[in-house]
Formats: C-alpha cells, structure tokens, sequence
C-alpha cells in the first residue's frame, strides 16, 4: 500500500543542546532565563516552503531564572505546576535567504488551552547531519491567558 503523501526529512531537537531564552520585563527589573527545547521538526531544506512542520516542547516547569525567589514567583504566575509544558506547532515558513539561512516561521503555541498564532523569524545552519536555529518570540503573556 503506497501513500501519496511526501515523506520530509525529521529532525530531532536535542534538549542537551538546544534552548530557549526568555526575557520578561517588570516594573521593577527585566529577567532572563534559559531553559530547555525538545520535539520533531520536519522539512526538506530545498522545499521548505511546502515542507516545513513539527512540534517543538517547551517545558515552562525548568526555567530558571538565577534565584529561588524569583522562579517560585515566575512559575506560580504561570501556574508551572498545572501547566508545565507548552507546544508551538510549526505549520509554515518562508524562507528569507538561504546564505545564512533566515527563515520566517509560522505557528500556533499552544499553552493553557490556548491556541496562539505566532510568527517568528529564525537565523541557523542546515547539513545532512543536523539543523542549528536561534529565534526570539516576542510574547504578551495576556495573549495566553497570562494575566
């Protein structure tokens, strides 16, 4: 039984070597915090237009903000304990240039049963063996149901 869907090359995201970095800004001091990415990436580089998709996981339960205070307070406001992975579903992209690769990257994030559309552009390095990327996610915390 043959299948008339094209099958794209997958990437596994490494959580020891890939992360994301979150900036909040407050009243009182911005913070920063690094924390770890996992999921599936799918896309064939010379067709990504029409190829790209995957899920990347965001396991908001270990962010790490750089003090004990400040984690308990961030995590209690995004309500970790009930809520502690989020997904962004890849459902597209545009590629920008290809020498670097710049591409921009549409989606939904999906995080406390909200679904948000986000577009996002990502700079990286493709080979045979693995993708490299780097993107800030510009987030209004309202927008998921963060007050």
């Amino acid at each position: 039984m043959s299948s008339d869907q094209p099958v794209f090359p997958r990437w596994q995201i490494d959580p020891k070597r890939s992360s994301i970095t979150v900036k909040a800004k407050s009243t009182l001091h911005d913070s920063r915090s690094v924390g770890p990415i996992q999921g599936v990436v799918v896309g064939a580089p010379e067709t990504l237009e029409g190829s790209a998709g995957g899920v990347v996981e965001v396991p908001i339960d270990r962010f790490d903000f750089g003090n004990a205070l400040q984690n308990a307070a961030v995590r209690s406001k995004l309500d970790a304990g009930k809520w502690p992975m989020a997904r962004f579903h890849v459902g597209g992209a545009r590629v920008l240039s290809k020498s670097p690769w710049r591409v921009m990257i549409a989606g939904t994030l999906d995080y406390r049963d909200r679904k948000t559309a986000f577009e996002v552009e990502a700079t990286g390095e493709v080979s045979e063996q693995e993708i490299t990327a780097r993107a800030v996610f510009p987030l209004n915390l309202p927008s998921i149901g963060v007050k």
